[in-house]
């Protein structure tokens, strides 16, 4: 179904909530008159340039429509469309799939989880992957790839996983909501609040990385071009962390000789420390 065109639109997007909420204004009664559930709208925003040239930037792509509102005036008509966009499907639909590590071992063919609509329980069924070394990407990108087999051709995500990748060292249960399951996976990584892992959207492509204090721009207008009369930017002092603690594996799981010393590679750590004692070196790496 072809995208419903906003002339104004008001996206909300706050880091505490995955999914983004906007409100857009459509010309006209069409969006009303034919309001359906597989409604999708595009929202882009940019500038003209005095030669009439369009530069837009894409916002949400393929949004989620749950309401219509139909205005009426003496000399017009407008509809105002809210929803909110694909992240939804990363917290609406619940899968389950265990990535054995070890030999296989026999686990419970099924688990209960909420129900359509919430309040029953529905039974799901446990898949199970092939016993091999999973890394935290490559369950990542199953769990999206479960989630796309509900979604059509033009509404297909993507990952990008951008915060460091390990492997993970035992059996994995891939249990609950999508966007739970790609949370757990990056943790290891979630430290302060500045720094702290973000799960959203892009376009049609989940996003998973570490916070940056200081972003760089996605798109940079020059004023003049952009015809912007005035600009105003704040900032904020910053919290101040005097301790930060980070944990991670105290077991030996392999090792090998490295000059005089052994190196220890310990799974889900966070850091890289060195101790000298007795004249050898531990490290111990992800």
């Amino acid at each position: 179904m072809p995208d419903l065109g906003a002339q104004s639109f008001t996206i909300r997007s706050p880091l505490d909530r995955p999914a983004k909420d906007f409100a857009a204004e459509v010309p006209g009664t069409h969006a009303f008159v034919g309001a359906s559930r597989e409604d999708r709208i595009t929202l882009e925003a940019g500038y003209r340039d005095l030669a009439g040239n369009e530069t837009l930037v894409g916002q949400i792509r393929k949004g989620i429509v749950d309401e219509w509102e139909l205005t009426l005036t003496p000399d017009a008509a407008s509809t105002t469309v809210r929803g909110r966009d694909l992240m939804d499907r990363l917290l609406a639909r619940p899968i389950a799939k265990i990535y054995p590590r070890s030999p296989v071992r026999e686990v419970l063919d099924t688990i209960a989880g909420p129900g359509a609509g919430g309040g029953n329980l529905r039974t799901l069924t446990v898949e199970q992957a092939p016993a091999g070394h999973y890394m935290a990407s490559q369950i990542a990108a199953d769990v999206l790839a479960k989630v796309n087999e509900s979604l059509p051709d033009d509404q297909q995500l993507t990952l990008s996983w951008a915060t460091r990748d390990y492997e993970i060292r035992s059996d994995y249960s891939a249990t609950g909501r999508p966007l739970d399951v790609l949370r757990d996976l990056a943790e290891p990584w979630n430290q302060v609040p500045p720094f702290a892992i973000d799960v959203m959207l892009v376009g049609l492509t989940v996003v998973v990385r570490n916070r940056v204090p200081v972003p760089p721009a996605d798109h940079v207008i020059a004023l003049p071009d952009a015809r912007i009369k005035s600009v105003t930017i704040t900032k904020r002092r910053p919290v101040f962390y005097g301790q930060v603690v980070l944990s991670g594996m105290s077991t030996q799981i392999e090792g090998d000789l490295e000059g005089e010393g052994i190196v220890v590679r310990a799974a889900r750590a966070c850091s890289r420390a060195s101790s000298s004692r007795r004249g050898s070196t531990s490290r111990g790496t992800r």
